[in-house]
């Protein structure tokens, strides 16, 4: 009984990692491109920008899976 409670216990244990790992890596995605374009650009052109590379990532995204 001991040994199986354990068994389930790892089994979550991982479970649990691995979704911490999911979520640093879904709440990071949207960081690097604001990052670029405000590197770029500055101001107005900025605010234009940002969605135009958002859109362009997006497309190749969905193209190379």
């Amino acid at each position: 009984m001991i040994f199986t409670l354990a068994g389930f216990g790892c089994a979550l244990a991982q479970i649990l990692v691995a979704r911490l790992f999911q979520g640093i890596g879904a709440g990071t995605e949207g960081i690097p491109p604001f990052v670029i374009v405000h590197d770029l650009f500055e101001g107005h052109v900025a605010r234009i920008a940002l969605p135009l590379y958002r859109t362009q990532r997006y497309a190749a995204d969905r193209n190379s899976s």
